[in-house]
């Protein structure tokens, strides 16, 4: 039987294996994803600094960043999906994901890490945000958007949407409130800077917008 790492793998590479390559161009929130995102590299980042884009599928974000100015590197679990970067977005560093969940960089290398829609995926969060603590240079910005969820927007989807939601087919396999993300950041050595929604309105937003900070040494 394969391990758990080597079946999240597997899933992955069918799954852009299909019609997922054009996620990003179908998503509503792409356009304010993008806005928010850049308002915070050319507040905090200058010119050059090495930003991570880490679950890149196919490139459309690493491509934006390394366009605005900055050392951009794509990194995806998918080896599909890496390959369909460098087919679109040709230029730009990418890398695999290797086992056990490293990212293909040492210790210290970025100014910050951009991971959106990804961490609802990831079995083990803890140890995916210390690896992201890990690459980060301290006092580095981790910037992610995940689903939203809230007390009135759960109890409206328990009533209303239950199957659809938590369909057993789906991908999503965390849902995180406010107080499961500090609860995570905390853990793994990360001080939430600001909390915000996006897509829609309050309080069905699609998706959190969250900026933390690498903290000391964890």
């Amino acid at each position: 039987m394969e391990n758990s790492r080597g079946n999240v793998k597997t899933y992955y590479e069918g799954y852009w294996h299909g019609n997922a390559a054009d996620f990003v161009k179908r998503d509503p929130t792409t356009p304010e994803r993008r806005r928010r995102l850049f308002a915070v590299l050319k507040r905090y980042l200058k010119a050059g600094d090495r930003v991570l884009d880490l679950g890149c599928g196919t490139g459309q974000f690493t491509s934006w960043i390394k366009d605005s100015g900055f050392d951009a590197m794509g990194v995806d679990i998918s080896e599909i999906a890496i390959e369909k970067a460098r087919s679109v977005f040709p230029g730009v560093n990418y890398g695999l994901m290797g086992e056990n969940g490293v990212i293909p960089a040492s210790d210290e290398t970025f100014v910050a890490v951009w991971n959106t829609e990804v961490i609802e995926h990831v079995l083990e969060v803890d140890a995916f945000l210390k690896e992201i603590h890990r690459v980060l240079l301290p006092g580095g910005l981790l910037i992610l958007t995940t689903p939203y969820h809230s007390l009135i927007k759960n109890i409206f989807i328990v009533l209303y949407k239950f199957d659809r939601h938590f369909k057993v087919e789906g991908s999503h396999i965390r849902f995180f409130n406010r107080k499961a993300l500090a609860r995570s950041f905390q853990r793994t050595g990360f001080i939430p800077r600001r909390y915000s929604g996006i897509g829609r309105c309050w309080p069905f937003y699609r998706s959190w917008f969250v900026i933390a900070e690498k903290a000391g040494e964890n």
